[in-house]
């Protein structure tokens, strides 16, 4: 699916830029070129013609991030602080910019994708793939950082009051003295850092087992209520029916319980927004169900 999506936002991109540089037939034809491409195995090349007219997208570098190691520390700040920067600048030309255009794809698929994910239609190992690589990363494209977060992380950076050194998953072990040692990890010229405290800067998903409310404690240590699981193996969340109904600890359904927001995801995917009527209408149709079913 993923290679798929990947040729889809490059079809998005290079058709909005054509239609930015030229007209609606312009776009349209770029993408029935592509279209054809992708089809008769051309799709490669054709893509490489277009970035001549229309600059080159890599929609693999987009998502995944930049490929291979930077020389030394100073290189990645670099690196990091050019892709927000052009981050920002497409995000202040609307969503008619070709990059932001080419992210939209990854929300119009979010359903299609619920389709394969939820109620633990992956494997354990692609889930967990998915989970820990995948859907954070389709969340940044198509959710965040705002404009504003954007340009406040640049301010600090231009400051020197944030820095960015070590690069990713760096070594962390106890100080000398006091406090901790981060060394850097894939830089040809290693970075080392030494700091007084450390700040867990990563939400993890809500789970039944972390959870301080009173209610899901007690539902838990009753047994009326389980974390997703995989066999013997839990992966957070809280065990569901597709009709809503928390998995007990004999695994059955609690006919009377509904569970829904964030605390179910894992079982489900993409939980974090606030509904509306016009968009993101799954929220609604949901809470009808359970008052269907209440009422019948």
């Amino acid at each position: 699916m993923l290679p798929l999506i990947l040729a889809e936002m490059q079809i998005r991109y290079y058709s909005q830029s054509a239609l930015l540089k030229g007209s609606r037939q312009d776009s349209e034809q770029v993408r029935r070129q592509l279209g054809q491409a992708w089809s008769d195995g051309s799709f490669s090349r054709v893509v490489r013609r277009l970035s001549a007219s229309y600059g080159e997208f890599d929609p693999a570098w987009h998502f995944f991030g930049p490929h291979g190691d930077c020389v030394s520390a100073k290189d990645y700040e670099a690196q990091i602080y050019s892709i927000v920067e052009a981050d920002l600048h497409e995000s202040l030309r609307g969503g008619a910019a070709p990059v932001k255009s080419a992210y939209e794809v990854l929300r119009h698929v979010r359903d299609l994708m619920r389709t394969v994910i939820e109620f633990r239609g992956l494997t354990l190992e692609s889930h967990l793939d998915f989970r820990d690589n995948i859907k954070t990363r389709v969340n940044r494209l198509v959710a965040g950082p705002p404009a504003l977060r954007s340009k406040q992380l640049l301010a600090l950076i231009d400051a020197d009051v944030v820095t960015v050194p070590l690069g990713p998953l760096p070594v962390i072990s106890p100080g000398a003295n006091r406090g901790f040692t981060l060394r850097s990890r894939r830089f040809e010229q290693p970075h080392l850092e030494q700091v007084d405290w450390l700040i867990h800067g990563h939400l993890e998903n809500p789970t039944i087992c972390r959870s301080s409310s009173t209610l899901l404690q007690r539902l838990w240590h009753d047994g009326r209520i389980k974390p997703l699981s995989y066999g013997d193996t839990d992966v957070g969340s809280i065990a569901l029916n597709e009709a809503f109904h928390p998995i007990d600890s004999r695994d059955q359904p609690a006919p009377r319980l509904w569970v829904f927001g964030s605390l179910t995801e894992g079982v489900r995917y993409f939980t974090h927004y606030v509904p509306s009527p016009k968009s993101r209408l799954r929220a609604f149709l949901d809470a009808q169900r359970c008052v269907e079913e209440i009422m019948a």
